[in-house]
């Protein structure tokens, strides 16, 4: 079944959520910068396309990512917004920029831009009271920040104060950046001590801001170049530019580094000629530069042309194209992934791309590695051998990518998938691949592989997963290893004694070990569905199955013809869940989570969305045959249920007949009545209501408590069938986090939600319902009060869950 919009922006949103926790929180991005940028423009064109599809906290929606809770939050004065991404193809170009911005300005403006170079590093707010550093901070999510004023304090290239005459208040914005030059430096005195040896200077330079200890960022050789400001208030006196290109000026006089080269035109042509130099000459440049920024130079035309949510309309970054570099494919090895899968990834002859030595590629799959032939049968690209000359792409600085076959070694050899697994010598297998790949890949059968335990374990105690903080890498591979921990349950079997024989655990590592283990024992069946690593279900899914099906057991004993009837849940998905619960390992894994005394809650669909129309039970009955890879489907007819009836036969007969039940004991005379005399359509209709096999899938549900009857859904809002919360105050709200809250953490708080039904949006608006409001709340507590909005504290929220 080809993958609708609703399903590719769920697994679009996981993607970029994801990617923005690596870039943003770990500082360890894990896709490049292009791949990023083609996701949330993907993201952005189809929830322009299907606006019942956008979500108030989207990732287009939002700015950066979450604040880390062990530093104190910084609320921006002005928000720090993202940039739009330009590229040289597709539909947002730099000329579509400028043609946009001729459009939405008169034709007598005199329109100039300022460009420069866009450094690849880490934003920071500086706050200056009268002159006088007061306060720095990261982005955060645009509206509230990490504050790590010492940190910033020790960057020679912050001024701690500005010459006079100075605002009352300004923000400064910039990046900070490690050179390359001093990168290099930094990683050979790291290997040298036995130190982390970091992957690209954006990260090293990250890592060292976001430190408790400054001395940490003290001895990291950061560099602060500024591109601008947020608020400035007060100071009558100073004669405060009214250009970007004239604050750029009064900030280099008082100190600040910019980037350069910079210009400023009003030729879209000679702007372009720019940003060719700069791509051209960036491998000379002292630091990394990703691209250039193009921003209307007048202030005041800037108000004109205003924002659009989380970006200004005035500004756009066109970004660099992949840098690449040609070495040779020394080896291919099999890494084994937590649900059996050999990834292949090539063992290269250091080169240097972008700055950066790269050793190890990724080839994806079989299908990757084969030769690629595009519709007319042409070959695009020759096999991927190991002995080829191969060129490597790595944009962005993170993982490296094999572009293209450049020349073929002399003794270049084809890759052949192992016969047994590298980890645990057990026999491989060869399986198709999702549908939607096409081709095979090579899988290890055996679940107690260690290579499959490790990563499974690691899927189980992730923050997404079960949340089990301190039971990182390191900590899960050791327990792997020495025979402490085979399957999910072992971890909450660990003692004291068990913790404490691993290395470089001391009595405080172990106690707060285990009391994370103790809260994790505790936990809603949506994140334990997750976490089970099932084929093909993410977090949003995992939430539809809990609030669908209630309970463990019963996801377990349902048809799978059911599945049709969850929201946004497809064939492979479907197919995915069955053969999980129907192995011997399944069943047993959650009944070992339970003897290990894990307890989970079950989901809610809220009442009202458990009456749904009978039009909306055919429609899901047409899609069976889709939704179910199951000769059941076409054994009654040799047809899928009810196929060759059009949408408006499906309605007349929901029309005429009203309820389900009304409709399976009508007989083939009045079906074929409502449908216009077509005798085969009603004998296929009753045909399906006939068998015993659907009879009891309609059982099944209706003990669910579903009842399909348009009499009912007159009242349902248009809701159908999906996924929703419990009928109570929740279900069906938007719900604004801000603050600390004492008796749970954030994603606890927004699990609880949206088990309810509720949703949890990131920035408060005219269409949120309540704002929560915990301990040291941010400028969200503000705009809820102007707004008008609901504010709940954490006693009234409880209540509110309760």
């Amino acid at each position: 079944m080809p993958e609708s919009p609703a399903d590719r922006v769920r697994l679009l949103r996981a993607r970029v959520e994801r990617a923005n926790v690596r870039y943003y929180e770990d500082d360890a991005p894990e896709i490049s910068d292009a791949e990023y940028d083609a996701l949330v423009r993907e993201l952005r064109e189809l929830e322009a396309q299907h606006p019942e599809l956008a979500r108030p906290d989207s990732p287009t929606q939002k700015v950066g990512g979450r604040r880390a809770e062990k530093f104190r939050p910084f609320r921006h004065r002005a928000p720090m917004l993202s940039l739009a991404n330009a590229v040289d193809h597709g539909t947002q170009t730099p000329q579509r920029f400028f043609a946009r911005i001729r459009r939405e300005l008169a034709p007598s403006e005199n329109i100039r831009y300022a460009a420069e170079p866009k450094l690849d590093g880490v934003a920071l707010n500086l706050f200056y009271v009268g002159g006088e550093l007061q306060a720095a901070a990261t982005r955060g999510d645009g509206e509230t920040g990490e504050d790590i004023t010492k940190n910033a304090k020790t960057i020679p290239t912050v001024p701690r104060r500005l010459s006079a005459p100075a605002p009352g208040e300004l923000e400064v914005r910039g990046e900070v950046v490690i050179t390359k030059a001093d990168f290099l430096a930094l990683n050979r005195e790291q290997a040298a001590g036995g130190g982390k040896v970091f992957a690209n200077p954006r990260n090293a330079a990250a890592g060292a801001l976001r430190q408790l200890d400054a001395a940490i960022a003290a001895a990291r050789p950061l560099s602060f170049f500024a591109y601008g400001i947020g608020h400035v208030k007060g100071g009558a006196e100073v004669d405060f530019p009214n250009s970007h290109t004239g604050v750029c000026e009064w900030l280099q006089q008082r100190g600040f580094k910019l980037p350069q080269p910079r210009t400023e035109s009003e030729s879209e042509d000679e702007l372009l000629a720019y940003y060719a130099s700069v791509r051209d000459g960036r491998a000379d440049m002292p630091f990394a530069v990703d691209g250039v920024v193009y921003k209307v130079d007048d202030f005041a035309l800037q108000r004109k042309i205003g924002y659009v949510s989380r970006e200004p309309r005035f500004a756009v970054a066109h970004k660099f194209p992949s840098e690449t570099a040609v070495t040779r494919i020394e080896g291919i090895d099999a890494q084994v992934g937590r649900s059996g899968v050999l990834t292949p990834v090539a063992r290269l002859a250091p080169v240097l791309v972008g700055g950066v030595v790269v050793s190890n590629a990724t080839l994806h799959n079989d299908k990757y590695i084969r030769a690629q032939v595009d519709e007319s049968g042409r070959t695009t690209r020759a096999e991927i051998r190991i002995g080829d000359y191969v060129a490597v792409r790595r944009a962005g600085d993170v993982i490296p990518r094999v572009e293209d076959v450049v020349r073929s070694g002399a003794d270049a050899r084809a890759y052949v998938f192992p016969a047994e697994c590298p980890a645990c010598g057990a026999k491989t297998e060869r399986r198709k691949m999702a549908a939607k790949n096409g081709g095979e890949t090579t899988y290890c059968p055996n679940r107690l592989c260690p290579a499959r335990l490790k990563a499974r374990l690691r899927h189980f105690a992730s923050r997404p997963a079960m949340d089990l903080e301190g039971f990182g890498v390191i900590l899960i591979d050791h327990l792997v290893d020495s025979g402490k921990a085979a399957r999910p349950a072992d971890l909450f079997r660990l003692t004291r004694a068990d913790l404490l024989g691993m290395e470089k655990i001391a009595d405080l590592s172990a106690d707060n070990l285990l009391a994370a283990l103790d809260a994790g024992k505790r936990m809603s069946l949506a994140r334990l569905i997750f976490a089970l690593g099932i084929e093909g279900v993410g977090e949003s899914t995992a939430r539809e199955l809990a609030n669908f099906f209630g309970s463990i057991e019963t996801l377990r004993k349902a048809p799978p013809e059911c599945f049709a009837f969850v929201r946004d849940i497809g064939v492979e998905t479907a197919a995915g869940m069955r053969r999980y619960f129907e192995s011997e390992d399944g069943a047993a894994e959650v009944a070992d989570l339970r003897a290990a005394g894990v307890m989970w809650a079950g989901g809610s669909l809220p009442l009202r969305r458990r009456f749904c129309g009978l039009l909306e039970f055919l429609k899901a009955v047409k899609n069976l045959g889709a939704a179910v890879p199951s000769s059941r489907v076409h054994r009654i007819t040799g047809l899928p249920p009810l196929s060759g009836i059009g949408g408006a036969g499906l309605r007349r007969l929901s029309e005429e007949f009203g309820d389900l039940s009304a409709l399976r004991g009508a007989s083939v005379a009045e079906i074929a009545a409502v449908l216009g005399g077509k005798q085969d359509l009603a004998q296929r209709v009753a045909a399906f209501f006939a068998d015993a096999h659907y009879a009891g899938v309609i059982d099944f549900l209706t003990n669910l408590g579903f009842a399909w009857t348009d009499e009912a859904a007159d009242g349902d809002g248009g809701g159908g069938v999906g996924v929703g919360g419990s009928g109570s105050g929740i279900e069906g709200k938007v719900f604004v986090l801000t603050g600390t809250l004492s008796g749970m953490g954030r994603l606890e708080a927004k699990g609880r939600i949206e088990s309810l039904g509720g949703r949890v949006s990131g920035s408060v608006s005219g269409r949120t319902d309540y704002v929560v409001a915990g301990d040291n709340p941010g400028s969200k507590l503000a705009s809820a009060k102007k707004c008008g909005v609901k504010i709940l504290d954490e006693s009234a929220f409880n209540e509110l869950l309760a």
